[in-house]
């Protein structure tokens, strides 16, 4: 018995367990490959709450070929750009980083808080490739690894009370977890993330990342997260409301993702 204690430790205290972000599956459709051009703007069919130029600020991480594997992280965020852009958010506004360094995306951080004020919008949204070990998840980057610890540390000094953080990623649950530790929610805030704590995120060649593609393309711009039974049709769609959305699309295809929400925000939160 003690032996098979001491084994079960071992395995507990091993290093960091390194997956790939996604699970591609191989289709017939031709490959929908990101394009790192500046994205063309288009209007979605629905529209949330019109935003002055001053309210809203986005960091959008977006990660492609890691370890030879496309998880189509760029396209997630250049459409994510593509829809606040649609509802009044200025390009100044909105700070876009493809395939970034952990610099990079440390700097991204302090470009987000030292402009997003109290009454600001504040969005981080990362797609790419996700890891953990057994206390922490982490995001993947060019040169490294964006850790939990760090990522919640930076975002603790974020004062928006009109926060959304969104996370493509295999093994991401923890960063939406309610345990006050490493979690990244709290009052204020909504945190969704595409899969659970120890389970992986999908992405076909026609649609990219899956749950990008229901959360963004389908529930914000196409307006989906309003609709019955997932909204409350009121022409303006919240985070909350496309999530819901995300989940339900997401769980017919692969029940096993398991997308996860931390929602401490008093309402709806529309961005």
């Amino acid at each position: 018995m003690k032996r098979v204690l001491l084994f079960f430790t071992a395995c507990i205290l091993v290093g960091v367990i390194f997956f790939p972000a996604h699970i591609h599956e191989e289709t017939e459709h031709q490959s929908y490959a990101p394009s790192h051009a500046t994205p063309t703007h288009s209007a979605p069919l629905m529209r949330t709450l019109g935003r002055t130029e001053s309210e809203g600020w986005a960091l959008l991480i977006g990660m492609d070929d890691m370890n030879k594997t496309n998880v189509y992280g760029y396209e997630a965020v250049a459409a994510l750009r593509d829809y606040l852009l649609s509802i009044g958010y200025s390009e100044e506004n909105i700070l876009l980083l493809g395939n970034a360094s952990l610099d990079e995306a440390r700097e991204g951080l302090k470009w987000l808080i030292s402009h997003a004020k109290e009454n600001s919008i504040a969005i981080f949204y990362y797609a790419g490739h996700g890891t953990r070990n057994a206390y922490e998840s982490g995001l993947c980057l060019k040169d490294g690894i964006l850790w939990e610890r760090e990522l919640k540390k930076a975002l603790d000094d974020l004062l928006s009370n009109n926060a959304f953080i969104g996370i493509e990623a295999c093994l991401s649950g923890n960063f939406a977890d309610y345990m006050p530790c490493n979690s990244l929610g709290g009052p204020g805030r909504v945190v969704a993330t595409s899969s659970g704590d120890w389970t992986l995120s999908y992405a076909v060649k026609e649609m990219g990342g899956i749950f990008s593609r229901y959360f963004i393309k389908e529930g914000l711009q196409k307006g989906m997260g309003d609709s019955q039974p997932y909204g409350n049709e009121d022409g303006k769609v919240s985070v909350e409301e496309a999530f819901k959305y995300a989940f339900s699309m997401v769980e017919r295809q692969h029940p096993m993702q398991l997308p996860r929400m931390n929602d401490q925000y008093p309402g709806d939160l529309v961005l």
